[in-house]
């Protein structure tokens, strides 16, 4: 879930973005179910047009869990994608970097 506020500039826009992830299936590490849960705080960055670049940095909180082992841990987070622009919606793809080891892909609908 993103909820954000963009500030349209000339050639570009910036947009201020809250966003929560939730793991919707599990992946395996030694045998054990790894769960990822991350709240963050995100200054993004799109080109214009209908086909663009996204960049973003931020502040994450994460809770990462492998078999019954959980820990916290706060942090900076970036990512990079592709956005296409579909009327009034646009998708996008997207690689978020939460820790040097655990990366996610993603794809989203924005209205």
């Amino acid at each position: 879930v993103v909820v954000g506020y963009e500030i349209g500039v000339v050639v570009a826009d910036l947009a201020l973005e809250g966003e929560i992830t939730t793991t919707t299936s599990d992946g395996k590490f030694a045998g054990d179910k790894v769960e990822v849960d991350t709240q963050a705080l995100y200054l993004a960055f799109r080109t214009g047009g209908p086909i663009y670049f996204k960049a973003k940095g931020g502040l994450v909180n994460e809770e990462v869990t492998v078999g019954s082992t959980s820990e916290t841990d706060s942090g900076v987070s970036y990512g990079v994608g592709l956005g296409f622009g579909i009327g009034i919606a646009q998708l996008e793809l997207e690689l978020t970097a939460i820790e040097s080891d655990i990366a996610f892909l993603s794809v989203g609908v924005q209205f």
